[in-house]
């Protein structure tokens, strides 16, 4: 999550990196794919194993 999302940028107080990070979380943890569960998104996962 770190180089997707934050490397590189430069914040000038906690509040807007934890807001950046915050908004970042739905797509991490339901969209992007992932290589542990074969380069799928967890939703798409998770309907195939319904």
């Amino acid at each position: 999550m770190k180089s997707d999302v934050v490397h590189g940028l430069r914040f000038t107080h906690q509040h807007e990196l934890e807001r950046q990070v915050r908004s970042y979380i739905p797509y991490y943890n339901g969209v992007r794919l992932h290589s542990g569960i074969g380069y799928c998104s967890p939703i798409d996962y998770e309907a195939r194993t319904r």
